[in-house]
């Protein structure tokens, strides 16, 4: 006998696997690239301490009090801030997908398991993949207005039009990213305390690319500290694009390589 059908068809051959976008979580915080300290609350103090030593004669007599031992202990309070990620899900919105087809059975029912086991699960690592950005890249408003307060110049002591410009053009985000604390910070340890430009060391260059990105991070290694960079557990801080121009200038055809 025929079968008489009446309404539309659905053509449920699909594919096992959903294409995810390539997320990740923050390699920052997983891998404690930084020092955390955790489970403090907003006004915590931090101490900070200097210590300057000066050599003299021997002196085989009565230690006296001489100022050769300068001892320095700053106080700072740590000012935390609070954000969310939140949202509702409206799983009505499946009905018709595949994924109709894990719903129970019932009109209130709507709560799919192969989404959330498929799809709602992606949101942890996207958080940590947008955390993990702004971690590096952004500024409140209030730091930006600050930062473009500042008188540039191009000597130690003084923040550069550039870093000027390029905390301007940082997202507008919740909190100071770790690059922005370093140009502008309320230390109390620092050569001027309080609110203000950071103690950091200005090395001029250029925009690095994958043609001379070699002769731009000599410039960085040449002008930090010795006593930073003949520590063995220093780290040199980058953007992740540079692997690129890493890679290509390695590449490169008749480029001695580098390591």
């Amino acid at each position: 006998m025929p079968i008489n059908y009446t309404g539309t068809t659905r053509n449920y051959t699909e594919l096992e696997k959903i294409t995810e976008e390539l997320y990740q979580d923050s390699k920052t915080l997983r891998e404690r690239v930084i020092d955390i300290e955790e489970g403090h609350k907003s006004g915590t103090d931090v101490y900070e301490s200097k210590v300057e030593v000066a050599m003299t004669a021997l002196n085989t007599g009565e230690v006296t009090a001489t100022g050769d031992i300068d001892l320095n202990v700053q106080k700072t309070p740590v000012s935390l801030v609070g954000f969310n990620y939140e949202d509702r899900i409206n799983d009505n919105a499946l009905k018709g997908t595949r994924f109709e087809k894990s719903m129970k059975a019932g009109a209130y029912n709507v709560v799919s398991d192969e989404f959330d086991r498929k799809v709602l699960i992606q949101i942890q690592p996207a958080i940590g993949a947008d955390i993990e950005t702004k971690l590096w890249n952004g500024a409140t408003a209030a730091t930006k207005a600050a930062v473009a307060l500042l008188v540039a110049g191009a000597g130690q002591g003084s923040i550069t039009a550039a870093a000027q410009a390029a905390v301007a053009a940082m997202p507008t985000t919740l909190f100071d990213s770790l690059v922005v604390r370093t140009l502008y910070n309320d230390s109390q340890s620092k050569t001027a305390p309080g609110a203000g430009l950071g103690d950091y060391i200005k090395v001029t260059g250029a925009v690095i690319t994958a043609a001379n990105i070699a002769a731009q991070y000599a410039l960085l290694y040449a002008g930090a500290p010795s006593k930073v960079t003949d520590n063995p557990n220093a780290q040199f801080f980058a953007p992740l694009g540079h692997r690129q121009f890493i890679k290509a200038a390695n590449n490169a055809v008749g480029a001695a390589q580098q390591i």
